[in-house]
């Protein structure tokens, strides 16, 4: 088991005693794509954080013919107008994910 592990201010390189190398840092000779940086967040996404709830399709306006809005009743779509955005953003959000699991439970039993 011999081997060397230098140090600098750029990395680690990690010279193994079988002939590999693993090398750990930013050397400059890396062509690799680069992380490109997140956008900045919008203002919906400052209040409820960045991908915190995965909204379905068609949930602010019952807009569309998405699976999970055949799970509303006729007086939750009547209803609809008059919830705040944030009740609205609740109740689409689940009801979106029990209708994801209704439609993999079906998937599922289909095996």
């Amino acid at each position: 088991m011999g081997g060397t592990i230098e140090i600098s201010e750029v990395g680690v390189t990690v010279n193994m005693a079988g002939g590999g190398k693993i090398v750990i840092g930013d050397f400059g000779d890396n062509t690799a794509p680069k992380a490109e940086p997140l956008p900045p967040l919008t203002p919906e996404e400052e209040l409820y954080g960045r991908g915190l709830c995965l909204l379905p399709a068609g949930w602010e306006e019952l807009s569309g013919e998405e699976h999970w809005q055949y799970h509303l009743s006729e007086s939750l779509r009547h209803l609809w107008p008059s919830f705040s955005r944030e009740q609205k953003m609740a109740i689409a959000c689940s009801v979106g994910e029990l209708s994801d699991k209704l439609m993999n439970a079906a998937y599922e039993a289909s095996w």
